[in-house]
């Protein structure tokens, strides 16, 4: 059975229609003025057939695999983060003995995502026109939207009934904390389940419903809650375990997730068990992230350690753990005083050096007094060295914070002067 490919892009001018199709199959020489379209779109498997209708919209076409996803996915992604509007599919098959079209128009994904709607209006069964509208999600959005008939509550760890008391206290602290500030309905329910009973609706982050307006909904622990409370709530918390829980979702944006979860949720007093997630989690996220993001990351995190919501200590917050790293990556970097959180730091740091901090705990603190003592033996990488040096030789002799007798001296200063 031959199976042809058939994609009409939305109406476009003339101009722009013959840009895009040059770009898309590789023929562009673009000018100037659409260099960034050019950067924008990747090409795309030549098509066969190229159709430019009246109304301006545009029809490609390709002979392709019978039901092979990977080679159509070459073919509609580029045009799907391109945010090329495609305004209709048709799948043609020919089987020798009759021709069958699957057309799907754009209202039919929007209102549906592609599912039982389109299935009723097929003339006949086909069974790669069935594998198509199973993976249509996959073409349209290119994401995997897991079907209603393929959902089960899956158990993703067992929960040691012994357990029991400290996973409840660990469903009441989650959801104490409000991670993200995305939850959706049902997400108490979700969480429920997930901490006591180690079982989640789907691994999948988008579910259909044809209830909703666009044809599906995010998983109950929400669109990024999913793998970020199943970390949080995973029996396991080592950081292996944390990198593959959150591998499969790497399409998250992790760079704002991590920046979100710092924000709300550090420098809570966190439950061991809770914090000792926390902590390997928030490695792991670092992790994915580039050289650049992630050294904006812990400059967020020193930020929160010097700039606390409240009266509290070391012992709860994030950076004292990623010191070491901060310390290290400030010598890794050719230019690390560009990041946008680092002059926040300074500021946090100057307080501390002049004795202009929220509460004299700081001093007395386990961290802050070590942190001070390496600077004053300069036991720290020697790009940190200068920049803490710029700070705390910028305030008068007077006024600065000094190390005697194995502890931190200091004059309380208003934080108003």
């Amino acid at each position: 059975m031959e199976l042809q490919l058939f994609i009409r892009l939305a109406p476009l001018k003339k101009k722009l229609r013959k840009v895009i199709l040059e770009i898309l199959t590789g023929n562009s020489n673009t000018e100037e003025e659409h260099q960034g379209l050019h950067e924008a779109i990747e090409p795309i498997p030549s098509p066969s057939i190229e159709i430019e209708h009246p109304d301006g919209s545009l029809t490609l076409g390709w002979d392709v695999k019978k039901a092979d996803l990977s080679e159509i996915k070459e073919i509609t992604n580029p045009l799907i983060s391109a945010k090329i509007k495609i305004a209709n599919i048709i799948f043609r098959f020919d089987d020798s003995s009759a021709v069958q079209v699957l057309s799907l128009h754009e209202s039919d994904w929007n209102e549906s995502a592609g599912l039982s709607p389109i299935k009723k209006a097929l003339p006949t069964t086909n069974i790669i026109a069935e594998y198509m509208l199973e993976h249509l999600s996959e073409i349209i959005y290119n994401e995997n939207i897991v079907p209603a008939n393929k959902r089960n509550n899956e158990i993703i760890f067992h929960i040691d009934k012994s357990t029991q008391a400290e996973r409840k206290a660990l469903y009441s602290e989650l959801l104490e904390i409000d991670c993200l500030e995305d939850r959706p309905k049902g997400f108490k329910k979700a969480l429920k389940e997930l901490v006591l009973e180690g079982k989640i609706e789907t691994r999948e982050l988008l579910i259909p419903d044809e209830n909703s307006i666009t044809g599906r909904r995010y998983n109950s622990l929400g669109y990024r809650g999913l793998p970020i409370y199943w970390c949080l709530a995973s029996p396991d918390s080592s950081y292996e375990k944390m990198v593959e829980i959150l591998r499969p979702y790497s399409n998250i944006d992790f760079l704002n997730t991590l920046s979100d979860i710092v924000g709300y949720t550090d420098g809570w007093n966190h439950s061991t068990t809770l914090f000792e997630n926390y902590k390997n989690m928030v490695n792991a996220l670092l992790d994915s992230l580039s050289q650049d993001e992630a050294w904006d990351q812990l400059n967020h995190m020193f930020n929160k350690t010097l700039h606390p919501r409240n009266e509290i200590y070391s012992r709860h917050l994030l950076f004292p753990f990623f010191f070491e790293r901060y310390n290290l990556e400030f010598e890794k970097l050719e230019q690390p005083l560009t990041s946008r959180n680092i002059k926040n730091v300074g500021v946090g740091l100057k307080k501390f050096f002049s004795g202009k901090v929220i509460t004299p705990a700081y001093y007395t603190d386990d961290w802050f007094v070590n942190f001070f003592y390496r600077y004053q033996n300069r036991n720290l990488t020697p790009t940190f060295l200068n920049f803490l040096d710029g700070i705390y030789c910028s305030i008068e002799e007077n006024q600065r914070i000094k190390f005697t007798d194995n502890k931190i001296t200091y004059t309380l200063n208003s934080l108003y002067d």
